[in-house]
């Protein structure tokens, strides 16, 4: 029977080190891990476990499949496990009935804007045979059609296919767990790039949906669509801000008096530097004009035309563009009339690179790979117009650097350098609105945006990743009002990247941190940045070590927070359970060697940690992102899907 598969996926790696007979977990908390200092032993329940009051004794109760649970002793075959770290064990399993869960990693199908729906398949057999065919491509063509008209796959071994809509791994709602059983790397047949195999079971976390789910056409019908322009109000920029005016004018008059001027809703924001830097600078961030779904459409041109450049320069080339996003994203109604809007883009434009950390004048110490997981998070794209200006040539390559970082999604850069001044730059935004209203108006027919297909070296036609856009921001929408969820328990292999385009990840992974986990590492990351910033200019490079071991040490002595004290690598530092992980990072192998030897190079460490910081202390005080994965869990063992980008 084909089953529609789950978009998140658990990596269980089946390496957790076990202790000897009878062992017996310390002062009533859970058994450590063999070779570490504070990782627990763990294991994930199969499906129906049942729950012994002793060894051999009578069942108590039966846990649902995949709840992680703590080991707080062993005997022979059997194990006492426990919920949480902190609380007494509540009785015993059969070890047969768990599988060991050591990391804590985590993958979620991406958008399928931009590329097919991922299968997969009863055994790796059949998933190497597709891979490893010459006509892979239509191979897994023909299966997704005949899959779509209502036939089975199972001749070829396909058991299940990704939902068309997205589900968000953060979302409480369409949370789910799919364990990775097993996974094999190897070198794809295509790219000769390195790929993940793997063997994964599905089951949903939360109850089954309700059977009076509402019809995509008539969802998408009633969405509606914001767009806040954000709109550097500098001296350089009044020529700009003219046509800005003329464009949206023009668009806003020309879809007047019709359904799609009733959903495309646009807010104007402006920005410029530190007022207390200069007098006559006057704001930082102002909003001229907020969303508002009972809005007259004059209320952005007027917002427009009272808009005044500077009357002085701004210290320095560079503005605090980054201080309006986080703006734009945190302090911006996205749900006007308690109405979510199903597109929500930030559309920036500037002739002037962002602030640095290091800025006096700037107001946050977030940079823009930090804003971009905020986006992501909101469902937020960003759209950053740069004007290429003769006055800032020496700036563009730094600026171009740091947009790009923040306009980067869906496999995409939504940067667009803008080199022919006033009448180029009304261009590039006329087309930039006109697109997202054609989008708008397919969707009141009840359609769904068009990628179109990429040409042969894979590239999209020009203005199309606009539709990637799109369509990710409508699958998500439609993903969360449909409470599209896993079916029941089965086993699939799948892999990592797009089977008709192995350059595109299909899969890509989380780290399920628990709050206790983000708390900890937040507390040590916080050491780290005083250590460094101490060392950076009050002592010598060489004391680093040394003095962040210490601070750690001072940590280790509440006997409730898990930190490392035994590291000689920056990244073991940050917590045992970051080791290992299938991702790369130039912190975490930094050695008090490499530390000295870095030079300049430490600052920008410290710059771009602290901005992890900030983003941590974002999510770890954010209740909404946190899920329980069992009935009254305690608040520190709620878990998160970070992703490995926001890392150290």
């Amino acid at each position: 029977m084909m089953r529609s598969c789950l978009m998140a996926l658990t990596v269980v790696a089946v390496l957790a080190g076990v202790a000897g007979p009878a062992a017996q977990a310390q002062e009533g908390r859970p058994l450590l891990i063999d070779g570490t200092s504070t990782l627990y032993q763990r294991v994930l329940t199969r499906p129906g476990t049942p729950r012994f009051n002793a060894p051999d004794g009578v069942v108590q109760d039966r846990y649902p499949a995949f709840q992680p649970l703590y080991v707080f002793a062993r005997d022979g075959s059997w194990l006492q496990v426990g919920g949480a770290a902190g609380m007494p064990a509540e009785g015993w399993v059969s070890e047969d009935a768990t599988i060991d869960w050591r990391y804590n990693v985590v993958a979620a199908f991406t958008s399928t804007a931009g590329r097919e729906r991922q299968l997969l398949f009863s055994d790796l057999e059949s998933l190497d045979s597709l891979i490893q065919s010459e006509a892979a491509v239509s191979l897994a063509r023909e299966l997704r059609h005949a899959i779509d008209e209502g036939g089975s796959g199972d001749d070829s071994g396909v058991v299940s296919i990704e939902p068309a809509e997205y589900v968000d791994i953060n979302d409480a709602e369409t949370f789910y767990i799919l364990p990775i059983l097993e996974f094999h790397e190897d070198f794809h047949p295509m790219s000769a790039d390195l790929f993940l195999k793997m063997r994964v079971a599905s089951v949903p976390l939360r109850g089954e949906s309700s059977s009076e789910t509402p019809v995509p056409e008539d969802v998408i019908q009633d969405s509606d669509a914001g767009i806040m322009i954000v709109l550097d109000t500098t001296r350089s920029m009044a020529p700009f801000i003219a046509e800005t005016l003329e464009v949206m004018e023009e668009e806003i008059r020309r879809i007047a008096n019709t359904e799609t001027g009733e959903r495309v809703h646009f807010g104007i924001m402006g920005f410029r530097d530190n007022p207390d830097a200069a007098e006559g600078i006057d704001y930082r961030v102002r909003v001229f004009a907020p969303f508002d779904r009972a809005g007259a459409v004059d209320a952005p041109l007027a917002a427009l035309s009272s808009m005044e450049v500077a009357g002085i320069s701004t210290p320095g080339y560079n503005e605090d563009s980054l201080a309006a996003i986080r703006h734009a994203l945190e302090e911006t109604d996205w749900a006007p009339n308690g109405v979510e809007f199903v597109k929500k883009l930030v559309i920036l434009v500037t002739d002037a690179g962002p602030k640095s950390a290091r800025d006096p004048n700037a107001e946050t110490d977030i940079n823009a790979i930090a804003l971009q997981a905020m986006a992501r998070e909101q469902e937020v794209g960003i759209i950053v117009i740069h004007l290429l200006t003769p006055d800032g040539v020496a700036n563009h390559e730094y600026a171009a650097r740091h947009y790009r970082d923040l306009a980067a999604a869906l496999g995409h850069v939504f940067y667009y350098p803008v080199t022919g001044g006033r009448q180029d730059f009304g261009a590039e935004i006329r087309s930039t609105i006109t697109r997202v209203m054609s989008q708008v108006s397919r969707n009141l027919e009840g359609e769904l945006t068009e990628v179109p297909e990429p040409d042969e070296t894979g590239a999209l036609p020009e203005g199309a990743e606009l539709d990637v856009l799109g369509l990710a921001m409508e699958l998500a929408y439609l993903g969360r009002v449909l409470e599209t969820r896993a079916p029941d328990v089965f086993e699939a292999w799948v892999a990592d990247r797009a089977l008709e385009d192995s350059r595109k990840v299909a899969v890509e992974p989380r780290l399920l941190i628990t709050k206790n986990q983000l708390s900890s590492l937040r507390d040590v990351l916080a050491a780290v940045l005083e250590v460094g910033e101490s060392t950076q200019t009050g002592g010598t490079a060489n004391d680093f070590f040394s003095q962040l071991q210490g601070a750690v040490s001072r940590m280790a002595q509440d006997p409730d927070r898990l930190v490392n004290t035994d590291f000689n690598t920056l990244g073991s530092a940050f917590g045992e359970f970051l080791e290992g992980l299938p991702y790369q990072s130039r912190v975490m192998e930094i050695t008090q060697e490499r530390w000295d030897n870095m030079g300049t190079g430490r600052r920008q460490i410290i710059d771009d940690l602290r901005s992890r910081f900030l983003l941590y202390e974002r999510w770890h005080d954010d209740p909404s992102l946190w899920v329980a994965l069992y009935d009254n869990a305690p608040d520190g063992e709620h878990v998160y899907a970070m992703p490995f980008g926001a890392l150290p």
